[in-house]
């Protein structure tokens, strides 16, 4: 049954990866601004509470500093992936 309906199912996988692909830089931008927003605020916080808070450790803001720089490498490197396919045969 599926051999006879494989043509129109890679015409439907092909489709489906388009319309991925054109969702894609906005889901990217998105997640990278969210991302910023939050360790900025974050970093921002730390800076600020570092200057009446000995405590705040240097090392700490440092972390969300290579936290930033790796998590926007990471979603601008970020790509479409089909995990799986289902296909239901209804007779």
């Amino acid at each position: 049954i599926l051999d006879g309906q494989m043509a129109g199912i890679k015409v439907m996988l092909a489709k489906a990866q388009e319309a991925a692909r054109l969702r894609l830089d906005d889901l990217k931008l998105n997640a990278k601004q969210e991302m910023q927003t939050s360790l900025q605020h974050e970093i921002a916080r730390l800076t600020e509470l570092k200057k009446v808070n000995g405590n705040v450790r240097p090392e700490e803001i440092q972390n969300l500093d290579e936290t930033l720089a790796a998590l926007t490498i990471a979603i601008d490197n970020a790509d479409v992936r089909m995990d799986s396919v289902r296909v239901i045969v209804a007779a």
